[in-house]
């Protein structure tokens, strides 16, 4: 049996560190992706890689900076033996793990990274998951595989991966399966503190002044047991500081209808639900695909955003405002700057918090760099 070693990244470097942040004023001031008054310290001077750290000394326009979701990164001093994979969603489905296979990429060379992704509807195409991983396994160069995210049928994937190439060092990145299984099979498995989450979300939606935490998900979502965790804090914290908790079902992205209905459903279902509710009601959902539309449905309806389900200043709001940004090569100063100016200009201060650190990002890097300098690794780094 392998041992797992997890990284619990939320709670030593964002909990600790920097939490959510929100917009109360016209001018930057340090916040997190809607920028703002701090409920934690966000003002590190140090590089990108230190979470919480965005206050950096780089340009303040797009392009700086070297690190996850902040530009151009830096050239490797050395080179290290063997190939790394990174198995990514398709940029549908994510855009930041898609943009941060390609930062990788573009750091070693597309002679030392095969980037590959899975199928959008993984859920119906379980195979498609096994057949790309075996070829992975085929190329007997390749020693490091990074899974960002882990969806539902990598495990399977993994079996079979392992059942030929045991000495693959393999890393999960927010694996959506049961723990235990995880853990038989990944070297390194990371993941947010998604179980606390529940109370910091209902915390800094209720310092936003909200009166109703709404929580949109979907049956395939509810099972993964630390989504129900999340959500079963989220309930808890809610009773605790006098917020009207209401649990919602939207339909799943990867059924019949596609991303396309989800998002419909939440254009049309969110103004009801803000009309309903009031407009001191904070929306969250579990869903990737449905930030966009969700933030722009609180912002045209004057409602409260605390964070989205993805931990990162990138994750929905360039889109829904409407911000001409790069993902592989953005400065995280400037996406911040902007978001928390056109919030500002559009009344929607004090009423919408996020993260400075984009969580997508920083998972590919360290499951990478990681794997370089581990040991046993084959893909080991001679730095």
């Amino acid at each position: 049996m392998k041992k797992i070693l997890v990284c619990i990244l939320a709670l030593c470097m964002v909990f600790a560190m920097v939490a959510c942040t929100t917009v109360d004023q016209p001018s930057g001031g340090g916040g997190a992706g809607a920028g703002g008054n701090n409920t934690g310290s966000n003002n590190n001077t140090g590089s990108n890689n230190n979470a919480g750290s965005n206050n950096n000394t780089g340009s303040n326009t797009p392009g700086g900076g070297d690190t996850p979701g902040g530009g151009e990164p830096a050239a490797p001093t050395e080179p290290f033996p063997g190939k790394i994979a990174v198995f990514s969603g398709p940029i549908d489905q994510n855009e930041e793990e898609y943009r941060a296979a390609e930062q990788i990429v573009r750091k070693y060379g597309a002679d030392k990274v095969v980037h590959v992704t899975y199928p959008a509807n993984f859920m119906a195409e379980p195979e498609q998951i096994i057949t790309t991983m075996t070829t992975l396994g085929a190329d007997p160069s390749i020693g490091l595989i990074v899974i960002n995210q882990a969806v539902p049928g990598m495990l399977n994937a993994v079996d079979k991966l392992q059942e030929t190439r045991p000495d693959i060092f393999v890393v999960f990145c927010n694996p959506q399966e049961d723990a235990p299984s995880i853990s038989q099979r990944a070297n390194l498995a990371m993941n947010p503190n998604t179980p606390a989450r529940g109370f910091t979300s209902v915390q800094t939606a209720h310092k936003l002044g909200a009166k109703t935490f709404i929580h949109y998900s979907f049956p395939r979502h509810m099972s993964q047991p630390m989504n129900a965790a999340r959500m079963n804090n989220m309930q808890t914290e809610c009773d605790r500081l006098g917020l009207e908790f209401v649990v919602l079902t939207a339909p799943d992205p990867t059924a019949e209808g596609g991303l396309t209905a989800t998002q419909q459903y939440m254009y049309e279902d969110i103004p009801k639900i803000i009309e309903r509710y009031g407009k001191d009601t904070v929306i969250f959902s579990t869903n990737c695909g449905m930030q966009t539309p969700l933030i722009t449905s609180v912002i045209d309806q004057g409602g409260m955003y605390a964070e989205p389900c993805c931990a990162s200043p990138l994750h929905g709001f360039p889109i829904a405002l409407s911000l001409e940004v790069d993902l592989t090569t953005a400065d995280l100063n400037w996406v911040i700057d902007e978001t928390t100016r056109i919030l500002t200009e559009k009344g929607m201060g004090g009423r919408m918090a996020n993260w400075p650190v984009p969580m997508a990002f920083l998972n590919t890097h360290v499951g990478v760099e990681y794997g370089i300098r581990y040991p046993t690794a084959r893909c080991l780094s001679t730095l």
